[in-house]
């Protein structure tokens, strides 16, 4: 089945068109169907319209005109094409153009200035089309002033093509949502003035400024207007300076945005940088207790906490459901309030996350929320443990909902000596193993310790020497049993069922000799602290040597292996046989490598020779091991990109392996 052009014709005067088409075809008669191309911007029916002709020696000629096939009054797309077919029962094909001999030019409608249309050959079939567009026209701001509820200026609008004088002309505002959208979803406009072959814009936009919200953007267009048809036309502005905005309000600015290079200006809305601030937040019996104090903002408000279930859409969040509480204030705007959870959440379901605000209403109408901000990151769980009151990311406070975190029964109870590549796996965020509660309790962990300084005498522990550096006090307390020698206390009181080792730090980090036979771990962490800042005169045992590195830390693994086999048997014993990856992907899912690579290399021979060394000691230890799956470091990683930060996959390849290992056990 196939059709081609033998000679076409096109009248840019009248958007005529005739065309000989020759067709391998038994039929009397050929149809032709012209059909609107579907965008996948904005799918619809298809449109289509049919011609028949009668065949003479295999040649059909047809005869029409672009307004048969066009209904102008329905345009409303910037640019459309409509394709040729030949058409043979439910079969369809392309009518192909192998030569073109001639150039066309537009044609623009006679009903409808504002679109025009000319043929063309389809690039890659070769097959006959029109191609519809709008008329070239150019808008700029000469001069815009945003004033209260008014908007004052000039405008020119410019067009080679058409008359413009003709038309209909108004100032829009158009509102998207999203930065990275160019979607409307609202619009205002006034009608521009003509004289002195300039327009003039003297408009009231009460409908834009009674609505502002929050990250919005308008985008400011004119809008052409005909008896049949309207298009938009975005404006430029090339110096910022010739727009001016006063605008006084208590809860929103109005910035400007041009870009020459997306032909667009834009007002930006934003709230004013305003906060509530919160000096505590107490949690008993399943309610908040907040106390803190609100900015004035004018007189006759009314307030509420208002809590907000969070939608995350694209850059920004988005809110359906929120609850609100009537709060009361003192003179000084000082307020006091208890809410229950009840009363904050409704209807919600695990991984929820809900916003607090508070709620500023002016004469029962107008309302602005303020966020219910905070000056720490202190975070706080319900009694219930099913609720968590934290800091996000903005400084102001949210709720975790962890309905289905919370730990579930008969849970195998772990303990980890090692680093986060056994530990993130214990870890509720999304990135880790969100619901590893369900079926582990970590009762312990011993973290970045060195077997080498376990194994040791203890060394003297000075908390104030520790404070006041950036360590939470989880890492003051990993530090504190690293240098007090407890690992072996602690293990057997936190009646652990399993222990996870790995030897990253063993083979990676350094160990500092404080007196003989007492050493400390120079882990990460250490070098914050005033102490470490203090050493003076100690030695340092380092990889410079490996071979004398390995040799003293055999002696003391021996060690090790002699007292944990008389707390925790073999087989309860997991060895993560873990490494230092060499690559990561980026932000743009390629794979980097990582700086240093021979140090990689020589810490990874380091650590298997310790593990190979190890299983000789413990036939019967459990391994999990990690070696042979694909996974790689992460830039985006929650503790940061690093050779030691796999890939969120990893985490939950490691939980997977250690489920067989304790179902195998209580099978």
């Amino acid at each position: 089945m196939h059709a081609s052009i033998a000679s076409y014709i096109f009248n840019k005067q009248t958007g005529d068109m005739e065309m000989r088409i020759k067709c391998d075809t038994t039929s009397n008669s050929m149809t032709l169907l012209w059909q609107k191309r579907q965008s996948s911007r904005n799918l619809n029916l298809y449109g289509g319209v049919y011609f028949q002709s009668a065949i003479n020696n295999g040649i059909a000629e047809f005869k029409m005109n672009v307004n048969e096939i066009l209904d102008i009054s329905t345009l409303n797309d910037k640019e459309i094409i409509w394709d040729c077919f030949y058409v043979n029962g439910n079969e369809k094909v392309g009518i192909s153009f192998p030569e073109v001999n001639s150039s066309f030019e537009y044609h623009f409608f006679e009903k409808s200035h504002l679109y025009k249309i000319i043929p063309f050959v389809t690039r890659g079939a070769k097959t006959l089309a029109l191609f519809m567009k709008t008329a070239e026209i150019q808008s700029s701001i000469s001069f815009l002033e945003i004033q209260n509820n008014r908007i004052n200026g000039i405008l020119e609008i410019e067009s080679n093509e058409i008359d413009i004088q003709h038309l209909q002309a108004y100032l829009c505002l158009r509102k998207r949502n999203h930065n990275s959208l160019t979607e409307y979803t609202q619009e205002v406009s006034t009608k521009l003035i003509y004289k002195e072959n300039k327009y003039q814009i003297k408009g009231e936009f009460k409908e834009f400024f009674n609505n502002l919200s929050n990250h919005t953007l308008w985008d400011i267009f004119v809008k052409l207007e005909n008896s049949n048809n309207s298009v938009y036309v975005s404006t430029i502005c090339e110096q910022s300076s010739h727009i001016k905005v006063d605008f006084n309000d208590f809860f929103y600015s109005i910035n400007v945005l041009s870009t020459l290079s997306h032909n667009r200006v834009t007002l930006r809305i934003s709230q004013k940088e305003m906060v509530s601030l919160v000096d505590s937040v107490l949690e008993s019996q399943d309610h908040f207790y907040i106390k803190g104090k609100l900015p004035k903002l004018g007189s006759g408000m009314t307030y509420s906490l208002v809590s907000k279930l969070r939608g995350e859409v694209a850059d920004s969040f988005e809110y359906f459901n929120e609850n609100e509480k009537a709060i009361s204030t003192t003179d000084n705007l000082t307020f006091d309030i208890k809410v229950s959870i009840a009363e904050l959440i409704s209807n919600f379901k695990d991984r929820d996350i809900w916003d607090l605000f508070i709620r500023y209403r002016q004469d029962n109408e107008l309302f602005y929320d303020i966020p219910l901000s905070s000056n720490n990151n202190q975070k706080l769980s319900s009694s219930n443990k099913r609720v968590t009151l934290f800091v996000n990311g903005s400084q102001s406070y949210s709720i975790w909902v962890n309905v289905d975190r919370a730990p579930g029964d008969n849970l195998t109870n772990v303990a980890v000596l090692g680093t986060c590549y056994s530990r993130n796996a214990f870890n509720t965020s999304d990135y880790f193993n969100p619901y590893y509660k369900k079926l582990y309790k970590c009762s312990y962990t011993q973290f970045h310790s060195n077997i080498m300084s376990l194994v040791s005498d203890p060394v003297e522990f000075n908390e104030s020497e520790f404070l006041d550096c950036g360590l939470k006090p989880s890492d003051i307390k990993y530090i504190r049993s690293d240098f007090e020698k407890d690992f072996f206390e602690n293990l057997i009181e936190s009646k652990a069922e399993y222990l996870i080792i790995d030897f990253y730090v063993d083979a990676c980090r350094e160990v500092i000799q404080i007196k003989e036979n007492a050493n400390i771990t120079l882990n990460y962490l250490l070098p914050r602290t005033k102490y470490f800042k203090q050493i003076k005169n100690k030695h340092v045992i380092s990889h410079t040597n490996n071979e004398e590195y390995f040799d003293l830390w055999k002696e003391n693994i021996k060690l090790f292996v002699e007292r944990l086999l008389g707390i925790m048997p073999a087989n309860k014993i997991i060895l993560n046989r873990g490494r230092l990856t060499t690559k990561y992907l980026d932000s743009n899912n390629k794979i980097n490598y990582f700086p240093d690579q021979d140090i990689i290399k020589r810490n990874n021979i380091l650590w298997d020779r310790m593990e190979h060394y190890l299983l000789n000691l413990i036939p019967k230890i459990k391994i999990i091991d990690m070696r042979d799956t694909s996974f790689v470091g992460h830039y985006n990683h929650p503790f940061g990109k690093s050779y030691a930060h796999y890939e969120s996959g990893y985490y939950k390849e490691f939980l997977s392996k250690l489920n067989e290992i304790v179902l195998m056990d209580k099978k």
